[in-house]
């Protein structure tokens, strides 16, 4: 996590002359709604690499990679994003970021941001939209026996 003093600097590398008061001023629930929606805006721009060549992976539409990271968040968003507790050194407070990649392209297929306490296995988005005979790779965090059936319904594997 960047520390205050790299973000005012950040800022002033733009242009934007704010204090540690005012960044601080903004740790709530409007700066938390605003930082999500640009995330959000900005993971949409298309990011990818040229086609892996690996005729193992031709037989699949896409494989799809899956995998989340959790980030604390300072213990003032805990309305906004709730995180699995705190203690006197730790944030109540923190953000789960799920994505899903196309490994044969490099493209994010999906990217959300959720509270920091959601399990793996409750994310329903990363299986809705699996294209008939795509590859999907996920560790036992997502393992759920109906998303199985799900997928294969699906056509995808």
């Amino acid at each position: 996590m960047a520390s205050l003093e790299e973000l005012i600097q950040v800022a002033g590398m733009n242009g934007i002359a704010i204090s540690a008061m005012g960044i601080g001023k903004r740790m709530n629930e409007t700066g938390a709604l605003f930082l999500r929606m640009m995330l959000e805006y900005t993971s949409r721009t298309i990011i990818a690499a040229d086609p892996v060549v690996i005729p193992l992976l031709d037989r699949f539409t896409k494989v799809l990679i899956q995998d989340s990271t959790t980030m604390t968040l300072p213990s003032e968003l805990v309305d906004v994003w709730r995180g699995c507790g705190g203690s006197e050194t730790s944030s109540q407070s923190s953000i789960k970021v799920q994505l899903q990649m196309d490994l044969r392209t490099g493209a994010y297929e999906m990217l959300t941001l959720h509270d920091g306490r959601e399990h793996d296995c409750t994310n329903r988005s990363s299986i809705d939209h699996i294209p008939a005979g795509a590859l999907r790779i996920a560790d036992l965090g997502y393992f759920r026996l109906a998303d199985f059936t799900a997928i294969g319904n699906q056509g995808a594997y």
